[in-house]
């Protein structure tokens, strides 16, 4: 019986390099929030950093897997 696929099937060449990329982004990301954190960097310069990973990486800014590290931040002073 055949299915109708919704979301194409990617190889696992493509799955495993878009992680890895993905990866990389949260960890680079991870370093300038903590710089950003200490003051060592303005918002306005981590949000160029941000744009500039982005595009190094081949990272979507649509992404749902992008994190908002600057959203993360707030919510960690919610009360």
């Amino acid at each position: 019986m055949k299915t109708n696929r919704i979301v194409p099937r990617l190889p696992r060449k493509m799955v495993d390099e878009y992680r890895a990329r993905l990866g990389s982004y949260l960890r680079s990301m991870f370093y300038y929030k903590k710089m950003l954190d200490e003051n060592h960097i303005s918002e306005e310069e981590y949000s160029e950093i941000e744009l500039m990973l982005l595009k190094k990486y081949q990272i979507s800014p649509n992404s749902l897997q992008r994190m908002d590290l600057k959203s993360l931040s707030e919510r960690d002073n919610f009360p």
